[in-house]
């Protein structure tokens, strides 16, 4: 923090001991940040989103909401302008969700939770998606549609849900569908 605050790029918060970047060094981040996932998407890459996660459930609604604002929405807008129709980006997307499957839990990190969300804010639901084997960490699903999505194995961790559910230990399904 030192260091930062004599190279000016740090700023006093209104409350006692907190920080934060000035704005052009804020805005310069959250540029490359966008950038950089953007363009691992468009080739097929989730490396960027392992580490960093877009936006996060367990921000307060207002920081989740300007995560989403500057970061997801951003990614989002790039990727539509580079495949032109938003099938394809929903097709990049699901492809990269099915990539993710084949990695153990702890090589995904927040890539599944981060494609999530730049599904939920393309489609406005996640209706059929599969999300069966993969780690879901912080992603927002409060007011989502999601019927007939599937968690099949899939580890869900920080997640933020419309109504307060108990943990699910097991389920079992009857080979006849019925139960």
């Amino acid at each position: 923090l030192l260091a930062l605050r004599r190279r000016s790029l740090l700023e006093r918060g209104q409350r006692p001991r907190t920080y934060t970047l000035q704005s052009m060094v804020l805005e310069a981040a959250t540029e490359r940040l966008v950038t950089r996932v953007s363009q691992a998407l468009l080739q097929g890459s989730v490396k960027p989103l392992v580490e960093h996660a877009l936006s996060l459930a367990w921000s307060p609604d207002h920081v989740r909401a300007t995560q989403e604002r500057l970061l997801v929405e951003p990614t989002l807008t790039r990727l539509q302008k580079a495949f032109a129709e938003d099938d394809h980006v929903e097709q990049q997307l699901l492809s990269l969700l099915r990539q993710l499957r084949d990695l153990r839990f702890e090589e995904q990190g927040y890539a599944p939770a981060t494609l999530l969300a730049l599904l939920r804010h393309l489609r406005g639901n996640l209706r059929a998606i599969d999300g069966s084997r993969l780690l879901i960490r912080g992603a927002t699903l409060q007011g989502v549609e999601a019927q007939d999505m599937s968690l099949r194995e899939a580890q869900i961790e920080q997640c933020s849900w419309t109504e307060a559910m108990g943990v699910v230990d097991d389920v079992a399904i009857r080979a006849d569908g019925r139960m």
